[in-house]
């Protein structure tokens, strides 16, 4: 993992209060294509490494096998004495789990979860986003996993996908509860709290180190003691390879996050982490604030009613300050299998970035505009044979499993700082 220039993020049992008063809230995201089964077991890189030190923890899947049986392996490694489910959500094979830690849960409220279908007609799970919001003390998150239109050459349909998903989350179009889809695990737009925290209409109220009283704490206005525990490829272009350096300037970013795909193959010349979904983590969704500016994000995305703006074309991303978008997206690299795997096995990361579908179609306003991704330095993390490093070379080899993130608010009230982006290289059960 990449972690700031600091060194190691210490080992911890909550949230750290900075010396200015602010609170740092370590979230950890994971984002995976299953292949429709569950692993004999979940290799410890993918949570030992940040194990002790993850405050919320995001795990978005697609194409998700039994999910009684995933969350048995996932509760391995977040164990119900250190973490609570704060909410979960799924559509036919999309599934969210939402975890934090006992010490983080209690200033967590307003958990809602919806979920928009964009397969055949519209109509069919298979395709679509899941997404929770909630409340973490002033600040409002949302997280989405998402599972967009495969095949290179449907791009447009990918980018229509992630439109209808941000268009009808939340709102009058979204998809009906995930108790009439298979693996149900929660309903669409239905509200939840974390398990053992009374439902949200007795939702309790946190006394403030400023003296105000409210049900969405502001942790950043906390004190210490209250902060608990085919076709030719286009060579690339400045603009294409200008993010490129701040990889290794992690530390220095005022907006964080870090994400983790999964698995790569030890025969390519790129960073041997892992390739499969995406784990990252992203630090100080609450950063420093001001009374006021506490109050004005706090009554903009409230945790009852439609947020505003929903049913429209950013609506529901603008009602919340920090999104964090992981899933299986289905970009492709532009190229042909031989040559793009040729350009893996050379380095030639460059290259691979300026052909990568999902930069190109940002720069171009189409999808995903606003959001920001930490640099690349693993290798694609689709399509391999189950059971080897090896590429399927009846695909393109691409990053296809990707962790976005956006930041809404005044930096001085909520800022995100990533923290690491890498894969699992360990993780063979799936194609991803």
């Amino acid at each position: 993992a990449r972690v700031p220039s600091s060194g190691p993020v210490p080992q911890g049992s909550g949230p750290v209060v900075l010396p200015d008063g602010s609170v740092s809230v370590r979230l950890h995201a994971i984002t995976f294509n299953m292949a429709n089964g569950v692993p004999d077991r979940v290799p410890p890189e993918l949570f030992a490494v940040y194990r002790g030190q993850a405050d919320v923890v995001v795990v978005g899947t697609q194409e998700s096998g039994p999910l009684a049986e995933w969350e048995r392996l996932v509760a391995e490694h977040l164990p119900p004495s250190q973490y609570v489910k704060v909410g979960a959500d799924s559509l036919l094979s999309i599934s969210l789990l939402v975890y934090a830690r006992h010490s983080v849960a209690q200033h967590i409220s307003g958990v809602r979860t919806s979920s928009v279908a964009t397969g055949v007609g519209n109509m069919i799970g298979n395709k679509g986003g899941v997404a929770l919001s909630m409340a973490l003390g002033g600040a409002r998150i949302l997280l989405v996993t998402s599972h967009l239109a495969a095949h290179d050459e449907f791009v447009d349909r990918r980018n229509a996908d992630y439109q209808r998903i941000v268009s009808g989350l939340f709102s009058s179009t979204a998809t009906p509860p995930a108790s009439q889809q298979l693996h149900s695990q929660g309903s669409t737009g239905s509200q939840h709290s974390p398990s053992g925290s009374p439902p949200p209409s007795q939702t309790p109220s946190y006394s403030l180190a400023s003296g105000r009283t409210g049900s969405a704490p502001d942790l950043a206005n906390q004190s210490p003691s209250g902060a608990g525990p085919g076709s030719g490829l286009n060579q690339p272009s400045r603009l294409a390879t200008v993010t490129g350096p701040e990889c290794h300037a992690a530390g220095g970013l005022e907006q964080s996050l870090y994400g983790t795909p999964t698995r790569a193959s030890p025969s390519t010349a790129l960073d041997q982490a892992p390739r499969l979904g995406s784990a990252s983590v992203f630090a100080d969704p609450l950063g420093l604030g001001s009374p006021s500016q506490s109050s004005l994000a706090m009554s903009r995305s409230g945790s009852t009613g439609a947020f505003a703006g929903a049913g429209s074309a950013r609506g529901v991303l603008d009602a919340h300050d920090v999104v964090i978008w992981t899933g299986d997206l289905n970009y492709r690299i532009n190229g042909n299998a031989a040559s793009v795997k040729f350009l893996i096995e050379s380095g030639m990361t460059e290259v691979l970035h300026a052909n990568d579908q999902l930069r190109i179609q940002q720069k171009k306003g189409k999808a995903f505009q606003g959001f920001h991704e930490q640099p690349i330095h693993f290798p694609p993390t689709f399509k391999f044979v189950k059971g080897s490093e090896e590429y399927n070379m009846q695909r393109v080899p691409s990053w296809t499993d990707r962790v976005l993130h956006m930041s809404n608010s005044d930096p001085r009230f909520c800022s995100v700082r990533p923290l690491y982006y890498r894969s699992v290289v360990e993780l063979l059960d799936s194609d991803h």
